[in-house]
């Protein structure tokens, strides 16, 4: 359409819409094709999955493979016509595909099945290798148009997933040195995902890219705010800059942006948030933001706000699932529900939702605990007492504490000051 020149003004406004509905779509298939390939693990012992990984790669997604293959095909043309969302396509693309590439090697090692270094090691590889490629095309779509609100927030959601993933602890097998130094010393050396790939995040990203996503976020403000943009443009742009300051620690400027969001919603009239968890984020991080300002009755206000969603789009699903998920499973006439191998899945599914539970369980108590806090310091000790009792419960109440759990004595000690 670009190149012919149809109906050039809906092109320009909705092009990348419908690239990233496209890649979405294929993500959706791509995930179911993900979900019965991890079944089949289920039925085969550790050498057998080895050798599978040693043949080919059960990733090996045909549905992004053929979608890459066009944005490459198309990519000189592109460029010689100016058409900017079909690189903004193609860097979604490579980002979509190696992000679900990484969580499917992590639910792998999470399921118990141990592969080995090199192989992961080159996996990393590849991953990081695409995401500069996309990072480079991002760059690229910037330097031609300094306007381009999606290509800003796309490349500093980049940024931030790296630096992320840094940090992420790894589900990996030591070393025979490692092993010998966790026996002498009584310790446990996981590594995280930055130190075991160290070498290769060297190669591709050696630097943190917080710091940098601060000055992209600031320079797209300055130069999109001139050019008359969508209020949600603006709101979304200093929703990722608050989000990066507030992980640099710097609250003050973090609230000023958080702030600016909420009068941009306003103005707008519409939601600049991205889903349930994006919503949830933005009022536990300005909470917590205003706690730390001395402003607690404020903060206590938008904790709850992150509790309540979390409540309704996370807790109440889990808990149906799993109501669900035990009856089929405990039912006396349990032939109609299929074979052994459709039980042990049940199972499977049973242990991922008690871990998915445990996670909400261990986030709501936190939540909880610090609404307690908040008032508590806001001097409303009644309140306070109520989530502090709400975070025990959840906790030591609703079944075995998960691990990470806020220590109960605590909790109790918290409580009494309260008092």
């Amino acid at each position: 359409m670009k190149k012919l020149g149809v109906l050039p003004e809906l092109y320009e406004r909705r092009a990348v819409y419908y690239h990233r509905l496209k890649i979405d779509v294929a993500s959706e298939k791509n995930q179911f094709l993900l979900s019965n390939r991890q079944k089949e693990f289920l039925v085969l012992d550790r050498e057998d999955i080895l050798d599978l990984f040693a043949t080919t790669d059960p990733y090996k997604s045909q549905t992004f493979d053929q979608l890459l293959y066009g944005y490459r095909a198309i990519q000189a043309e592109a460029s010689e016509v100016g058409d900017l969302s079909m690189h903004y396509g193609h860097a979604y693309a490579l980002i979509k595909k190696n992000v679900e590439k990484e969580a499917f090697y992590d639910r792998i090692q999470s399921n118990g099945v141990r592969l080995p270094a090199d192989l992961l090691r080159d996996k990393k590889k590849e991953i990081l290798r695409d995401f500069k490629n996309a990072e480079y095309l991002l760059q690229y779509i910037l330097n031609v148009n300094p306007l381009h609100v999606d290509a800003y927030l796309l490349l500093g959601w980049l940024h931030q997933y790296i630096d992320e993933r840094r940090n992420v602890r790894l589900e990996i097998e030591p070393s025979y040195i490692e092993q010998v130094y966790e026996y002498f010393t009584g310790t446990s050396q996981q590594p995280t995902d930055g130190r075991f790939y160290s070498e290769i995040y060297l190669i591709y990203f050696p630097d943190n890219l917080y710091e940098g996503n601060i000055e992209l976020y600031r320079q797209a403000l300055e130069k999109v705010s001139g050019a008359d943009p969508e209020p949600l443009q603006l709101a979304s742009l200093n929703l990722n800059l608050a989000n990066n300051y507030f992980k640099l620690l710097n609250f003050k400027r973090a609230i000023n942006h958080y702030e600016e969001v909420e009068r941009l919603r306003n103005v707008a009239g519409k939601s600049p948030f991205n889903g349930y968890a994006q919503r949830a984020l933005f009022h536990f991080n300005l909470g917590r933001a205003l706690f730390y300002e001395d402003r607690p009755a404020e903060g206590a206000r938008h904790l709850l706000e992150a509790y309540q969603i979390y409540d309704e789009f996370e807790r109440k699903p889990l808990h149906e699932q799993f109501s669900t998920l035990r009856f089929i499973m405990y039912s006396r006439d349990t032939s109609e529900y299929g074979p052994e191998i459709d039980r042990k899945l049940i199972r499977q599914k049973l242990e991922d939702l008690t871990a998915k539970s445990d996670e909400v369980r261990t986030r709501m108590s936190l939540i909880a605990a610090l609404i307690g806090l908040a008032y508590w310091r806001a001097g409303d000790y009644e309140e306070a007492i109520l989530f502090y009792r709400d975070a025990e419960f959840r906790l030591y109440k609703s079944g075995e504490p998960p691990p990470g759990a806020i220590d109960r004595s605590s909790l109790m000690n918290f409580i009494a000051l309260a008092y």
